[in-house]
């Protein structure tokens, strides 16, 4: 399997107009009869940021729950006093309880042959009646409608409260449970008194595709859990210690078949001893300019951190914009670099200590953009590809990122391949493919959020093409204008090889003018692409991928680029 990893670097910055605040509502769950358990939510978009709501019940969060059917409308003020008004008429419903299922068959423990009414999902008193028979609580509070149930099968019924309120009930039962294999794929230690361990998991589907839950536990706490149907899952910030990752199947619906059963895998995070610590802290956008870590408020992902001396250096996560890095004790400082955003909260950089009885530091970076929210956007495109060889597929990543602090707008995404190739598919679907165009229509991306295109194409089984070099071209346009035009086209060639090194480093200057000269004056950075493929017939377990980067090229403009 080839895999790549590719670098690059680059800034400028223009105005543009801003758009006014507008609001809208959806509902996320109507009222079941006369009960008092819908929920409406408010979204705010242009203007500038943060956002205040006010709701006709008095209200002043974006979502409000509980609330029975009506007439409701919110008012919405943005930064600079502007507002924008919505309405909505909620709607009740009978029982309609597949409204609020997951919508997916759910896995059972073994051949289970009763159901199970949970009543969490239902507002209406007892008794409960299910196809006119009223249902038993069991000592555990639950209701047994003694109904055989078998794999792969849909259950509809009719149900009625206390109250009388009535309607229609679905139960969707699936198979029992095969569960997924578990690879520790990573482990690192962690400091003795300090939590700086984490774990990187490879968990498979389960083995009909149907819903698993994944839970880890160690030194009786809970650290991190998903819904899964294949994932590679890290999690961070562990002391040392016996763990395992439980998986389990999810019993949620108004109805299900089995709950309890789960299959775990365990692990050790090493002890590295008392003589080091670690710093840990997050990278957020400020919204409300308090200088405090609020986790409503967006992480901002890949952010450059130097730590001297050193120097030592660490990216925030993609999820949360959180970060983490083992050191030894010692007296540092860390400073956040970049050019999109810059902590204005604290000194810069800022000085911390490690040291025995104190092995760990926090440090926040609370954000502002050097673009305006609501008045200026700046998305960025970028794209890589594995090796292309004769009669083999040969697979493109296009990477977006919304660089600004406020929604995107809707996007296009404009991909044209060399017509050598042969488009196979692409994840997500392109919405047109014209000649060798490939064209997305895609929704708008909060600030900082992100999203991955893959595409794969054919390469002709001719010895002839050895050395054709095929030229791809991506470009991301957005309904708002964008301050940076030099990051919405990116350029990508790949020469058509044969037998080669399944493992290597190329670099392309900015200009493209030369595979092995950087012109001062004309080009301003290199794109490095790093392959690497297993060429064995087993596993290949533990892979680290190290590079040293030359002296004279400058660390602090590190920034990730895509990968297949």
């Amino acid at each position: 399997m080839l895999r790549y990893i590719c670098v690059l670097s680059l800034c400028s910055w223009f105005a543009a107009d801003a758009l006014g605040v507008t609001v809208t509502i959806n509902y996320l769950k109507r009222p079941t009869c006369t009960y008092s358990d819908g929920r409406l939510r408010a979204t705010a978009t242009g203007g500038v940021g943060p956002y205040t709501y006010l709701w006709n019940t008095g209200a002043t969060t974006e979502t409000i729950t509980d609330v029975p059917a009506g007439a409701y409308s919110v008012t919405v003020t943005d930064f600079n006093s502007e507002e924008a008004t919505a309405n909505y008429n909620l709607v009740s419903l009978n029982y309609d309880l597949d409204e609020i299922f997951l919508g997916s068959f759910l896995g059972r423990c073994g051949e289970v042959d009763h159901l199970v009414l949970d009543t969490w999902y239902i507002p209406g008193p007892p008794p409960y009646f299910i196809d006119g028979q009223q249902v038993l609580e069991d000592p555990n509070g639950f209701y047994h409608p003694y109904i055989p149930s078998t794999s792969d099968t849909t259950y509809t019924f009719t149900f009625e409260d206390g109250n009388g309120c009535t309607g229609i009930i679905e139960d969707r039962v699936g198979w029992p449970y095969e569960f997924p294999e578990v690879t520790v794929l990573e482990v690192s230690g962690s400091c003795a008194n300090d939590s700086s361990g984490q774990v990187v998991l490879d968990v498979s589907s389960e083995g009909h595709e149907q819903d698993i839950l994944s839970f880890l536990y160690g030194n009786d706490n809970y650290w991190c859990g998903t819904q899964i149907h294949s994932i590679v899952r890290p999690c961070y910030d562990l002391p040392p210690g016996e763990y395992y990752l439980a998986t389990t199947g999810p019993a949620v619906g108004p109805l299900f078949a089995s709950r309890g059963c789960a299959d775990t895998t365990w692990f050790t995070i090493p002890d590295l001893g008392p003589t080091c610590g670690s710093i840990h802290g997050r990278t957020h956008i400020d919204q409300v300019r308090d200088c405090e870590n609020d986790w409503t408020e967006p992480g901002v992902s890949d952010q450059l951190l130097e730590i001297l001396p050193g120097p030592y250096y660490t990216l925030s996560r993609a999820f949360d914009g959180s970060y983490g890095l083992q050191l030894p004790f010692g007296d540092y400082t860390v400073q956040q670099l970049g050019t999109v955003y810059e902590p204005y909260c604290q000194p810069d950089p800022i000085p911390f200590a490690l040291m025995q009885g104190v092995p760990w530091a926090i440090q926040n970076f609370a954000d502002t953009s050097t673009l305006v929210q609501g008045v200026e956007v700046d998305l960025q495109v970028m794209m890589a590809c594995g090796a292309a060889r004769p009669g083999f597929e040969l697979e493109y990543a296009i990477h977006r990122k919304n660089l600004g602090p406020g929604a995107s707008g809707t996007q296009v995404l404009t991909m044209t391949f060399d017509p050598t190739l042969g488009f196979l598919d692409a994840t997500p679907a392109p919405t047109s493919i014209v000649g060798n165009t490939l064209t997305w229509n895609t929704g708008s991306m909060w600030g900082g959020s992100e999203a991955v295109t893959r595409i794969h194409f054919q390469v002709p089984p001719d010895i002839e093409l050895l050395g054709t070099v095929l030229e791809g071209t991506a470009t991301l346009a957005t309904a708002q204008p964008d301050v940076d035009l030099t990051n919405n086209t990116v350029l990508h060639s790949v020469v058509i090889t044969g037998a080669y090194d399944p493992n290597d480093k190329r670099a392309r200057t900015s200009t493209g003018t030369s595979d092995s000269s950087y012109y001062v004056g004309d080009d301003d950075h290199i794109d490095y692409t790093i392959r690497f493929q297993n060429t064995g017939t087993d596993t290949a377990f533990h892979v680290v991928i190290s590079d040293t980067i030359a002296t004279n090229l400058d660390l602090r403009t590190f920034v990730a680029g895509a990968s297949s």
